[in-house]
């Protein structure tokens, strides 16, 4: 079982942590590259609420956790996931 060989599962999940990462300085380059200079602010604000919605994620996260248990946040994940 793959929970029972950390040194198998730690590689795996660092792998997917980078690779689920690896795009954002892209992302930045190519919007920067093709944005008119004085609209780029907005675009680069836009993007940094992108990337802190992933913190509002995690405290959503915290509180139906708290009040529904951990099944609720894999069903709630799972739901979104299939959208």
């Amino acid at each position: 079982s793959l929970t029972s060989a950390p040194a198998l599962l730690v590689p795996l999940y660092l792998a997917r942590t980078w690779l689920m990462n690896c795009s954002s300085g892209l992302t930045r380059s190519l919007l920067n590259e093709h944005v008119d200079p004085t609209h780029r602010a907005k675009w680069n604000a836009a993007e940094s609420v992108n990337i802190f919605s992933w913190s509002g994620s995690a405290v959503l996260g915290g509180f139906l956790i708290e009040r529904h248990g951990y099944r609720a946040t894999f069903r709630v994940t799972a739901a979104l996931q299939t959208l």
